[in-house]
């Protein structure tokens, strides 16, 4: 055995590793990608028109409706907790259309494996975010309507 054998076995050894450290690290960024959008494609389905936000919104125009014809009574603070509800699930709406308009897929490439995953790892916390504002507006609007 020759003196370099060590040597290349030593550089075959270090590429073998890299290899599979970047591997680990492209798996990482999709994998966080991946979840990245199924949150969003989670959450999607309750926005826009006949899905279940502007369902409770209407239902909730509605209720208010009904309160405001009645001036019998003072329901001042009841319409302002369906308007809060409304206001509610407007916000979580706007915060979905925000978190589409801002998210840019492939904005990574070219960065390095550490500020690609921060990136995503950031947009997993706006996504979820996001997500918890819907999820909370939708029972909150459910609740005033049962």
């Amino acid at each position: 055995m020759s003196q370099r054998t060590p040597l290349i076995f030593s550089l075959i050894f270090s590429a073998l590793l890299f290899t599979i450290s970047c591997d680990n690290g492209e798996k990482e960024v999709a994998l966080l990608e991946k979840e990245v959008l199924d949150v969003h494609d989670e959450v999607m389905p309750l926005m826009g028109p006949r899905a279940e936000i502007d369902i409770l919104v209407t239902s909730l125009q509605d209720s208010m409706a009904i309160y405001i014809a009645d001036s019998t009574v003072d329901h001042s603070e009841k319409l302002a907790t369906f308007q809060g509800a409304i206001d509610g699930l407007e916000s979580a709406n706007e915060s979905m259309m925000t978190w589409m308009r801002e998210y840019q897929p492939g904005i990574e490439d070219g960065q390095s494996l550490e500020e690609r995953l921060t990136y995503l790892k950031d947009e997993l916390v706006k996504v979820n975010d996001m997500k918890a504002l819907t999820l909370t507006s939708i029972e909150a609007a459910k609740s005033l309507i049962q």
